[in-house]
């Protein structure tokens, strides 16, 4: 071939001025796409039903729900969107909708009676302006302890004296450490309104006098970072309360051999408010789809944390871990 002919086919053909590396790539490219159709072509020959054809036989989705419209709740609440978001929405389904009945353990318990107590604390600071001795409001929490040890299921390892114990040391950390240093402006206070199309209600733990929204929690270990559940509760609070600044904090409280305080400050910004309104909206509509997904991944899906494992293992399949 003449130097003129290379240079004319150069100029139609650019596989004539492409480099060894991007004609070998070109090659292996077109070894591939024929491989694929060689494969699909064994696949028809065996029977198999092509991939780009519609199938025959449509799979039903088992379990289907469809549940009626007036089980589902019309108005949502964080809480109940983040079990179904980000925990199971199996188990959303057996509590919220059924209304299945769930057995409480003792960690709830604990839980509960740690957040009462300290609430307490800020109650009376509401209305006289300082907070109560450290030892009353210990003396709160053994109260709101013996009601709470009358709802729960004790496991053969809970120990009600280290309970009693181990929340003592909770509030008294809570109290000297945090309670001084929060000036309340309301408590346990009910927000509602409309999130995109969604109606949506809530409750702030404590809402301070700088708008900050303040929740108490008790937990078996450090956290790791502020959890997307949370974000949501939050970013849903300072969307519906128009006194919240945007900034809040979350108060852990970790039971683990020695008690710890961690706390964590959160602030809302456009892309939460963007994604709260998309889980709200999208929620609900999985919601109202009556096909509903097990979480086998979630932390709560054990034969301990969940009250409907058996129900779910039979209607389900797979095993539920202990």
């Amino acid at each position: 071939m003449s130097a003129a002919s290379v240079s004319l086919a150069s100029s139609v053909n650019p596989f004539w001025s492409a480099s060894n590396v991007e004609l070998k790539s070109t090659a292996e490219q077109i070894a591939e796409v024929l491989e694929f159709r060689s494969w699909l072509a064994r696949g028809t020959a065996a029977g198999q039903q092509s991939l780009f054809e519609e199938p025959t036989a449509k799979l039903e989705l088992v379990p289907k729900r469809a549940p009626e419209p007036a089980l589902i709740p019309e108005v949502l609440s964080p809480s109940s969107v983040n079990r179904f978001a980000y925990g199971c929405q199996v188990k959303w389904f057996y509590s919220k909708v059924l209304r299945l009945p769930e057995v409480r353990g003792a960690a709830l318990g604990l839980g509960s009676a740690v957040h009462d107590s300290i609430i307490c604390n800020f109650r009376y600071k509401l209305v006289e302006g300082a907070d109560l001795p450290t030892s009353d409001v210990q003396s709160l929490f053994r109260d709101c302890l013996a009601e709470q040890l009358e709802t729960v299921t004790l496991a053969a390892d809970d120990d009600v004296e280290d309970l009693k114990l181990c929340g003592e040391i909770m509030v008294g950390l809570y109290m000297e450490r945090v309670a001084p240093s929060i000036q309340p402006a309301a408590l346990e206070h009910r927000v509602e309104g409309m999130i995109g199309d969604v109606p949506v209600c809530g409750y702030i733990d404590i809402l301070d006098t700088q708008g900050r929204v303040i929740d108490i929690k008790t937990a078996s270990k450090k956290p790791s970072g502020v959890s997307a559940p949370y974000r949501n509760q939050i970013t849903t609070y300072s969307m519906l309360e128009p006194k919240a600044s945007g900034v809040a904090r979350v108060d852990t409280l970790t039971k683990t051999k020695t008690v710890g305080l961690h706390e964590q400050t959160v602030e809302v910004s456009d892309s939460d408010r963007k994604l709260t309104e998309r889980l709200y909206s999208i929620s609900r509509e999985q919601m109202r789809s009556g096909v509903y997904l097990p979480n086998r991944d979630s932390f709560t899906c054990s034969r301990t944390y969940c009250s409907h494992w058996a129900r779910c293992e039979a209607e389900y399949g797979g095993e539920v871990k202990a």
